[in-house]
């Protein structure tokens, strides 16, 4: 963090469950207007000269990915990748809140992800089984949708996603 190297703890059983379960949710949703869609988990997004950070899922639609793929070309690292570190801000990031880690989860990464124009950022807690979808408006998250337990979620970014937050965990 900052140009420091950290280390966080592993997710734990309950958020990565969560994780996995509204991943499959959202990628059921986004591949029928793009068969190719798909998350991914634990990767490295670089959103400054010293500041990157592990997002815990995030997705890139078509026109990201197009964007991502010259940035990574532009870096000049790794030329045998296609995707690389993820340089472009993606179409969604999720953070699923790690006990004991809360703050840096639900303020410091949304901070960062808002300053790097993320257009929506999402953070699961599976403590308390709640989802809260942020969506950018000029230049600062709003809450778009937030759902606990057992209601039903409808983010504005994907028409027609239905998230039934019972299905999210298990």
């Amino acid at each position: 963090m900052e140009g420091v190297l950290t280390e966080t703890a592993p997710p734990n059983f309950d958020g990565n469950s969560g994780l996995s379960g509204l991943a499959r949710i959202v990628e059921d949703h986004l591949r029928k207007s793009d068969s190719r869609a798909c998350m991914v988990f634990e990767v490295d997004l670089i959103l400054g000269q010293q500041r990157f950070g592990i997002v815990d899922a995030l997705y890139l639609d078509p026109e990201q990915a197009r964007k991502q793929r010259q940035r990574h070309v532009e870096s000049g690292t790794q030329p045998k990748l296609k995707m690389g570190r993820i340089r472009a801000p993606p179409t969604l990031v999720i953070e699923s809140v790690s006990l004991g880690h809360e703050v840096h989860d639900c303020e410091t990464k949304c901070a960062w992800y808002e300053e790097f124009l993320v257009p929506n950022y999402w953070v699961l807690d599976g403590l308390w089984h709640r989802l809260e979808c942020l969506r950018l408006e000029d230049g600062k998250y709003d809450l778009d949708y937030e759902g606990k337990r057992n209601s039903v979620v409808r983010p504005s970014a994907f028409p027609g996603l239905v998230i039934p937050l019972r299905d999210v965990w298990l």
